[in-house]
């Protein structure tokens, strides 16, 4: 697999609002809607949010930083691992282990390279996976197996319909979900169903961050198929257009229906935003183009960011055919030459 870094074109010692802005240009970038008939693409997003659902996570991006793709086995255990790491280290404690993947320390690198005449395991430095899909689906205990007891590590593959791996192990579930572009931009909570509910399926409460981008995958770890371990749960998120509401990077534009009279008058009206209503008062006489600026009503950013949220008053004229309306139109503006 791909360094996860690589992947997302940072640094390793890119801070988190690093990750999350080239996450956020990536997506936009190589989303499938955006390059419809380049079949890579899809492949390439999917890369791109898995990639951000480990690094974006501090917890899980300090393991990877240890372990490399070993931490993204199913049942992982730090503990257990670094135990392993050191049982790895020739000494008089019995017979060296795996030296862990990418992941590994500058003092686990040295003690590998010290101990290459010793007689590791055949498969010892056979940790490097296919994909990503085939680092989630292989189980940790497999793993440390493979080198105490010489079995083999087993990969459940996606496209096979044989068994779990040693018939207890849960495969992932995936699941999509539609959220309103209003409800996205603010964050909400969702339910999906995980299994067919004549097989006893049951709910699951899904928590959708502020700001999510259409196509973000939210991944909950244990909450897949059952097994041992349980496999995660994967939900897309589709966010949905708004015929009145719609977002530019971390700002959003909202179309707000207003009368002539309103306008020109300079009225107050109440506004229902994304994040309430609110009263805002018209400046009298403004175009029917104009914007009106709220600051920091619009979506939330890295650290303390929020975009701003702008008001387009658009004119909703009578119907056609009041008589009065037209004599008094006609009245005011005769002689009005808005073109030159």
């Amino acid at each position: 697999m791909r360094d996860l870094y690589v992947v997302l074109g940072i640094e390793r010692s890119a801070d988190a609002r690093a990750i999350k802005r080239a996450y956020r240009e990536l997506t936009r970038r190589f989303h499938p809607d955006v390059n419809r008939g380049r079949a890579w693409s899809e492949e390439l997003y999917r890369e791109i949010v898995d990639a951000h659902a480990i690094l974006g996570d501090d917890r899980t991006r300090a393991l990877y930083d240890e372990f490399g793709e070993l931490s993204l086995t199913r049942g992982f255990d730090p503990a257990r691992a670094r135990a392993a790491r050191e049982r790895a280290r020739p000494d008089d404690r019995g017979p060296p282990g795996p030296p862990w993947g990418s992941g590994r320390t500058a003092a686990a690198d040295a003690d590998a390279d010290a101990g290459d005449d010793q007689d590791l395991p055949d498969d010892a430095d056979d940790l490097d996976f296919a994909d990503l899909k085939h680092a989630r689906r292989t189980v940790f205990d497999d793993i440390l197996a493979s080198f105490w007891r010489g079995r083999d590590v087993h990969l459940d593959d996606e496209d096979d319909d044989a068994d779990d791996v040693d018939g207890g192990m849960g495969r992932d579930a995936r699941a999509e979900v539609a959220v309103p572009l209003a409800r996205a931009v603010v964050g909400c909570s969702v339910q999906v169903r995980v299994g067919a509910a004549a097989a006893g399926g049951r709910i699951v409460d899904v928590a959708v961050p502020a700001g999510t981008l259409d196509g973000a995958v939210v991944r909950l770890p244990g909450q897949g198929e059952p097994g041992s371990p349980p496999g995660d749960l994967h939900v897309t998120v589709r966010v949905l257009p708004d015929p009145a509401l719609t977002r530019r990077g971390l700002d959003l534009h909202l179309d707000v229906a207003v009368t002539l009279l309103e306008l020109y008058r300079g009225d107050a009206i109440d506004v229902a935003t994304p994040r309430g209503t609110i009263r805002v008062k018209i400046p009298p006489a403004c175009t029917p183009d104009h914007k009106l600026r709220l600051r920091r009503q619009g979506v939330p950013g890295d650290g303390d960011a929020v975009g701003d949220l702008y008001l387009v008053f658009r004119v909703r004229l009578p119907s056609a055919g009041d008589a009065e309306l037209l004599r008094a139109l006609e009245r005011l503006q005769a002689d009005a030459r808005p073109r030159g």
